[in-house]
């Protein structure tokens, strides 16, 4: 998957086309995120696959968010899944 539309420091879209009904699926980085990436590049993701309930998040992964990004990730997102990622790192698997 690609990563692209980094939102904050611990949070980012990942382009999927061929999962989740070609919608993006919002990452949520938790803790203190291992691995580096860059914008654009293929990557790999653990974690776990939630729904959006940004109570639920915000209590258990202290995000920080500011109000106008809390707004606009529960327009866009709630209802749908995010991702939980203990870590990203970029893809082994080829194009």
């Amino acid at each position: 998957m690609k990563w692209k539309n980094i939102r904050n420091a611990n949070s980012f879209t990942l382009d999927e086309d061929k999962l989740f009904g070609g919608q993006d699926l919002l990452v949520i980085r938790a803790g203190t995120p291992k691995g580096v990436v860059n914008e654009g590049e293929k990557v790999a993701v653990t974690g776990v696959l939630r729904p959006f309930v940004l109570a639920e998040l915000e209590r258990d992964y202290d995000l920080q968010w500011d109000l106008t990004l809390q707004k606009q990730l529960e327009v866009e997102y709630s209802n749908k899944p995010v991702f939980v990622a203990t870590e990203v790192y970029p893809s082994a698997i080829p194009q």
